[in-house]
């Protein structure tokens, strides 16, 4: 049943990959008329069926929009799409708000909001901490930068697809704190998986050894999650490796241009660009375990010791 709070501000949503189909898939239950576009239109399809209508454009998207959303995989894709030909600013109307949960630099977030204000529409950087799980029940965090005002007014809009939403600051402080929240999380399951590794050398049962380090106190909430999958060497993508990899080139991107050296995220950096060797990209990151045991030289079962680890 349409909320008919919500059935007058029209949506566009830009990028239907694994965290955004669904995504724009619970802001259509909301009530909120709907238009789509995806590089690959088929991806479309399942949305169009619900109600959607589908855009030609970036810039045909947001021209009849309220508010446009983007959910991309990096900045140089999110800028190709906001301000390249036929790219979703030049859609804009004056009035309206672009908000983008991609995850990309703070750079790139400033650029995009300038180039967003010029048109006399407002700017929201929102990316989301959970994966395709919490993408789909609607239970993402949401860390926002973007003016109090703004902010305010797409407040109940963010809520269709997150169940906790933070306002970092200004235009570009909710993407680094994004980054900062990715380093922390690879940083610290890097150590968990060379510990995991080291402690296999050292004579301890591999699945007793996780399972135990998963249940102290010390142990994150993420490496208690992600604990049964790396015990099953399940690596179907959630989150894949490629993307976190990704993430820290950016946070190290943005660090060097305040002159900071953050030596741990450069270490896991490099680390999980080896993890990604032997086309391991596109799992999920928690495939780096094997990387770790391989260094340490844990005997891996035949069939997980090459390329086809699923």
């Amino acid at each position: 049943m349409t909320d008919t709070r919500v059935s007058g501000t029209r949506v566009a949503f830009l990028g239907l990959g694994a965290m955004g189909r669904p995504m724009a898939h619970n802001v259509l239950k909301a009530g909120y008329p709907l238009t789509v576009w995806n590089r690959t239109s088929a991806r479309a399809n399942e949305l169009r069926a619900a109600g959607a209508r589908v855009a030609d454009s970036p810039r045909a998207a947001a021209e009849g929009a309220d508010v446009t959303i983007t959910v991309l995989t990096d900045a140089e894709a999110t800028e190709a799409v906001a301000l390249g030909d036929d790219g979703l600013i030049g859609g804009l109307r004056a009035g309206a708000t672009y908000v983008d949960m991609s995850t990309v630099t703070p750079e790139a977030s400033r650029r995009i909001g300038a180039a967003t204000l010029a048109r006399g529409a407002q700017f929201l950087d929102a990316p989301v901490v959970g994966t395709i799980g919490p993408a789909s029940q609607g239970t993402l965090t949401i860390l926002v930068g973007g003016d109090d005002a703004t902010f305010a007014a797409q407040r109940d809009l963010l809520g269709t697809m997150g169940s906790t939403i933070v306002h970092a600051g200004p235009i570009g402080q909710g993407t680094w704190l994004k980054l900062l929240v990715n380093a922390m999380l690879g940083v610290s399951m890097q150590a968990f998986f060379e510990i995991a590794a080291l402690g296999q050398r050292a004579g301890f049962e591999r699945r007793w050894l996780i399972e135990m380090l998963a249940s102290l106190p010390v142990a994150s909430g993420a490496l208690q999650r992600k604990a049964p999958s790396v015990v099953a060497r399940d690596f179907a993508p959630q989150f894949t490796l490629d993307l976190i990899h990704k993430d820290f080139r950016q946070l190290l991107e943005a660090a060097g241009e305040l002159g900071v050296a953050s030596p741990l995220a450069t270490v896991t950096y490099g680390m999980l660009g080896q993890a990604r060797h032997g086309g391991r990209g596109g799992q999920d990151y928690s495939v780096a375990a094997l990387q770790a045991e391989e260094l340490a030289n844990v005997a891996l079962p035949r069939e997980e010791s090459g390329t086809t680890v699923t």
